[in-house]
C-alpha cells in the first residue's frame, strides 16, 4: 500500500476508497483476528505528512458537500420522526440529525488512528464544521427575526425548528464529551497544550506520536510489555523524562478531564447561546400578546389610578389574554421539543404573572364584584390553562395574581386587621 500510495494520492475517488478499505481492514484485524496493538498498524501509511493532509482535505470537502445537500433539502427543517413516536420528543429536524450523523461518521474513522496528535486534527475539523453550521443557523434565525413585523410573528415553525436543532446538537455534544474517547483527548490537550498548534510529524518519524522514535521506522519492533504506540518509546535508550511523560499519558485522569470542561465546549457554548436567544424570543411573544390584550380597550389604562376597574373591561381583558395564551402555548407545545418547552412555559408563566400584576391589578382599584370576577378568571381560567403546560406546583403558577386573589377573598374584619398589622 505504501509503495502504491503515490499513484492514488491525488485521485479523490481512489484515495477515498483506499482510506475506507484500510480502516475496515484495521477494524477487522483488531476485532476478528485479535491483531496485537503492539504490532504496526495498517493505518500508519495514512499518517505520514502528505497522505494525512490529503485525508483531512477529503473529509472536509465531503462534509461541506453533504452539509450543503442537507440544508437545501425541502424537508431539511421538518422533524425526522413521525409525530407521536418516542423519538419525536426531540423534534430534531432532518438537517440537524443528518449533520450529527456526519460528524459521528468522521469520529468512527479517525478513532482507528492510534495517535492523539492526529486525532486532534480531526477533532479540530469537527469543531470547525460545528461552528460553520452554527453560523448558518444563526443567520437563518436572525433573518426570521428581522423580517418579523412584531415579536409575536417570531412564533413560527422555522424558529421552533432552529431551537430544536440547537438544543439537539448541544445535548449530543455534551454526551459525546462524556465519552472516554473524548475525555482522553481532552486530557491530552490539557497535559500538552502545544498539541493544539499546527504541527506535522517530521519525515521519517513514527506516525504514531509527535515524539521522535528511538530507532528508525524500518527497525524491527522490540518486544516490550506496553501496547500500541507507547511500545515505540519504551526502549532502554529513552530518557527518563520522556518515559515519565509516557507513563502520565497512560494514567489518564478522566475525573480531571471532566472537571476541565469538554473538547466540544466552544461549540456547546455557541449553540446554547442561540437556543437561549430563540427561547427569549418565544417568551417575548407571549409577553407582548398579554400586554396587547391588556391595552386593547382604548382609554382603559390611560385613566387615573383611582378609577375602578369595571366588570365588562375586566372580562374583555381576561377573555383576550386566555385566548392568546391558549393559542401560543398550544403552538409551542406542538412544535418545540419537550426537553426545551418546559423552561419556556415556566418563563412565560412568570412574565404573564408580572404583566397582569403590573398592568391590570396595580393600575386599578377593584370593587367587590370586579374583585370576585378577577379571582374567578385567575383561579378558574388562567391557572387551569397554564397547568397543562408545566410541572410547577399549583401555588407557583401566577403566584402574584393568586396572592392578590387571596387578599380579595378575605372577610372585611380580617382585611382590616391585616391592614392595621401592616
Amino acid at each position: 500500500v505504501e509503495r502504491d500510495l503515490d499513484s492514488v494520492l491525488y485521485n479523490d475517488l481512489l484515495l477515498g476508497h483506499l482510506i475506507d478499505e484500510l480502516l475496515l481492514f484495521e477494524r477487522e484485524l483488531r476485532s476478528i483476528v485479535q491483531y496485537p496493538p503492539s504490532l504496526p498498524s495498517p493505518v500508519a501509511v495514512l499518517l505520514a505528512e502528505v497522505p494525512f493532509h490529503r485525508w483531512l482535505v477529503l473529509e472536509r470537502e465531503y462534509a461541506l458537500e453533504r452539509l450543503a445537500s442537507l440544508s437545501s433539502s425541502p424537508t431539511a427543517w421538518l422533524s425526522s420522526y413521525p409525530s407521536g413516536s418516542e423519538a419525536d420528543d426531540t423534534k430534531v429536524p432532518e438537517c440537524a440529525e443528518g449533520f450529527m450523523s456526519l460528524l459521528a461518521g468522521i469520529t468512527e474513522r479517525y478513532r482507528m488512528t492510534p495517535s492523539p496528535s492526529h486525532q486532534l486534527k480531526f477533532l479540530e475539523l469537527q469543531v470547525e464544521l460545528l461552528l460553520e453550521f452554527h453560523r448558518d443557523l444563526d443567520t437563518a434565525a436572525r433573518k426570521v427575526s428581522s423580517s418579523s413585523s412584531s415579536s409575536s410573528s417570531l412564533l413560527v415553525p422555522q424558529s421552533c425548528a432552529y431551537l430544536n436543532a440547537s438544543n439537539f446538537i448541544r445535548n449530543v455534544l455534551s454526551k459525546w464529551g462524556e465519552e472516554e474517547f473524548f475525555l482522553r483527548l481532552h486530557y491530552y490537550t490539557q497535559e500538552h497544550p502545544s498539541q493544539g498548534e499546527d504541527r506535522q510529524p517530521a519525515v521519517g518519524s513514527s506516525p504514531f506520536s509527535p515524539l521522535s522514535p528511538p530507532f528508525p521506522p524500518s527497525s524491527p519492533l522490540p518486544s516490550y510489555p506496553l501496547s500500541g504506540y507507547y511500545a515505540y518509546y519504551c526502549a532502554p535508550s529513552v530518557s527518563s523524562s520522556k518515559l515519565e511523560s509516557i507513563r502520565r499519558l497512560r494514567r489518564v485522569d478522566l475525573d480531571y478531564a471532566r472537571s476541565e470542561g469538554s473538547v466540544f465546549q466552544a461549540a456547546i457554548d455557541v449553540f446554547s447561546g442561540l437556543a437561549d436567544t430563540i427561547r427569549d424570543w418565544m417568551v417575548g411573544c407571549a409577553r407582548e400578546g398579554v400586554s396587547s390584550c391588556c391595552r386593547k380597550n382604548e382609554g382603559i389604562f390611560g385613566l387615573r389610578r383611582s378609577n375602578v376597574m369595571s366588570e365588562d373591561h375586566l372580562a374583555s381583558i381576561f377573555s383576550s389574554v386566555t385566548s392568546s395564551l391558549s393559542s401560543q402555548c398550544d403552538f409551542i407545545d406542538s412544535n418545540v421539543s419537550p426537553l426545551v418547552s418546559g423552561d419556556i412555559f415556566n418563563a412565560i408563566i412568570k412574565d404573564v404573572d408580572q404583566t397582569l400584576f403590573k398592568e391590570v391589578i396595580t393600575n386599578h382599584q377593584f370593587g367587590g364584584e370586579s374583585a370576585k370576577l378577577l379571582c374567578s378568571h385567575v383561579n378558574k381560567a388562567l391557572v387551569p390553562l397554564l397547568c397543562q403546560f408545566t410541572d410547577s406546583p399549583l401555588p407557583q403558577i401566577l403566584e402574584k395574581c393568586q396572592d392578590v386573589c387571596q387578599l380579595f377573598s378575605l372577610l372585611e374584619g380580617s382585611a382590616k386587621l391585616l391592614r392595621e398589622k401592616l
